[in-house]
């Protein structure tokens, strides 16, 4: 039997996507013509929500009274209760009210929503379906991701580019900065570089 502290780290780590990645994926969904799929993969993205925090969304949740989608929208989580801010590329924008208009929803509707016309939203293991589905895209061993690579891609790149763990602490909205550095795997990861760089 699997402890908690076990489960965890495991979670922890499923492989991120790198920035290139990322753009080909999107190149790829966007040539299916699979509009909610390009704006679920966008938002994954961009938001670095969890899955059960993205999936739950509504539409009212991102567009404003003018019927846009502002680049700063604050999200409350589920698992925390504590707001987050997500910022939201222009492209990520443009695909979510394309879906949002061509699928008819009202303010009230969830975006994600599942094929089958139940208004519901689509499960969490449809999510990671998906996610595997989109990795195989690009010929990556699917068995090492899964929604979280999702949430860590950007703060990963956040991280690489800019060393600050507080700053990815606040992208994810973490309670604190030890959880962010097992959730991303830079312990590993900085104790590897020191020690490829020690000659003996």
């Amino acid at each position: 039997m699997h402890s908690d502290k076990a489960m965890k780290t495991s979670v922890g780590q499923k492989k991120p996507l790198t920035r290139n990645q990322i753009k080909k994926i999107k190149t790829l969904l966007i040539s299916e013509g699979n509009l909610r799929d390009v704006a679920l993969f966008g938002l994954s993205i961009d938001s670095m929500l969890r899955s059960s925090d993205l999936l739950n969304l509504r539409v009212g949740d991102l567009i404003d009274t003018n019927g846009e989608i502002p680049a700063k929208i604050d999200i409350q989580q589920k698992k925390t209760g504590k707001t987050v801010t997500i910022q939201t590329q222009d492209d990520t924008i443009d695909s979510l009210l394309k879906w949002i208009e061509v699928s008819g929803k009202a303010s009230n509707d969830f975006i994600f929503t599942g094929r089958k016309g139940t208004g519901r939203p689509i499960s969490h293991v449809q999510h990671t379906r998906l996610v595997k589905k989109w990795v195989e895209l690009l010929e990556l061993p699917s068995k090492l991701y899964s929604t979280h690579s999702l949430r860590r891609s950007k703060s990963s790149i956040v991280y690489a580019e800019t060393k600050d763990i507080e700053v990815c602490r606040q992208l994810l909205g973490q309670s604190n900065t030890s959880a962010t550095s097992r959730y991303l795997g830079i312990e590993k990861e900085d104790a590897l570089k020191i020690a490829a760089g020690i000659k003996l």
